[in-house]
């Protein structure tokens, strides 16, 4: 990855002497930053995952040098793409998304996204990509590519793309490049403070079904939140009535002023269970308080012990069995 930094004395004609960067950028640390759980809405068969953006000032105005430029690190469920494979994850993305902005209405000419890369060192890819600009002129726009692929823990992969109408000789190509290694060590400075331990990874995606004493079955959905720090579950069941084990929404995340894995749940009646979560490759420990409507509250323990990939046995461990006041 080409990390650019500007000299203090000397820089190159149509850069920023503090900053390195064309007039008027600033430093990417003050760039505008977007993260978006994957799939996006305008791109429904991307896998699973997070991406993480950030926007130079004027990026959507036509008359500056940083018009259609921003980069993208997007860290996916799926093994490290190859060539053609990023072909068809960028041309999926970007049809999807000028689709969202209104591309092809009232007459326009739409001209689908078509994307061509050359192999650059080991799966890392330079290029062009034709498309309608849906942002600001309704017009064919050729943009240039850089584009980086790395594997990750698991079956996961990380891609990073840096997207510019500008030239190689154009100095916001190492603002950009700055601005990935930014990207990426936001993604590690939240990964060193605490997102959610992988045993969490089997639960998502997939429907995880529960049979009960009273007949009824139970089923949980989970799905990751935005960059991996909460694990979002919505529960359901047969009879339609809102009971569950263990709350209807549940929420595991990592809570950074306690510096631990913590859960909140909600159930019907105003039930509220929050409490710690101890993660391990077999179980998962919860060490609840259970809050009722009337101003009670009691303690509680269960765990998860998993089977295997596909089933996890949830058990009682303690129950302080009388409400008490709080």
């Amino acid at each position: 990855m080409l990390i650019f930094t500007a000299p203090a004395h000397g820089a190159r004609q149509g850069q920023d002497a503090d900053t390195g960067a064309p007039p008027g950028l600033g430093a990417v640390q003050d760039w505008i930053p977007e993260t978006i759980e994957l799939p996006p809405g305008f791109a429904p068969d991307w896998p699973t995952g997070t991406e993480m953006l950030l926007f130079p000032p004027g990026w959507r105005d036509p008359g500056t040098e940083a018009f259609w430029s921003y980069a993208i690190v997007a860290w996916i469920d799926e093994p490290q793409p190859d060539g053609d494979r990023v072909v068809e994850l960028v041309e999926s993305y970007y049809n999807g998304l000028m689709s969202a902005f209104g591309v092809g209405r009232d007459g326009r000419a739409h001209v689908p996204a078509r994307v061509e890369l050359e192999a650059e060192g080991e799966r890392a890819y330079r290029g062009t990509m034709r498309l309608t600009d849906g942002f600001a002129t309704f017009e064919p726009i050729e943009v240039n590519l850089r584009i980086e692929t790395r594997p990750v823990e698991g079956d996961r992969s990380v891609l990073s793309l840096r997207a510019s109408p500008q030239g190689d000789g154009h100095a916001i190509w190492g603002s950009l490049g700055n601005a990935v290694e930014h990207i990426r060590a936001q993604r590690e400075s939240a990964g060193a403070s605490g997102p959610l331990d992988d045993v969490f990874d089997r639960l998502v995606p997939g429907e995880w079904r529960l049979g009960v004493m009273n007949g009824s079955v139970q089923v949980d959905r989970w799905r990751w939140g935005a960059g991996r720090r909460a694990l979002i579950g919505h529960t359901l069941n047969s009879k339609g009535d809102g009971e569950s084990t263990s709350g209807v929404l549940r929420v595991i995340y990592w809570d950074p002023i306690r510096q631990e894995t913590t859960a909140l749940a909600v159930s019907r009646g105003g039930l509220v269970w929050v409490g710690a979560v101890t993660p391990g490759d077999e179980r998962v420990v919860f060490d609840m308080m259970l809050h009722y409507a009337d101003g009670l509250e009691r303690a509680i323990t269960y765990e998860w012990a998993f089977d295997g990939p596909d089933r996890y046995r949830a058990s009682w461990i303690l129950d302080g069995g009388e409400r008490v006041p709080r």
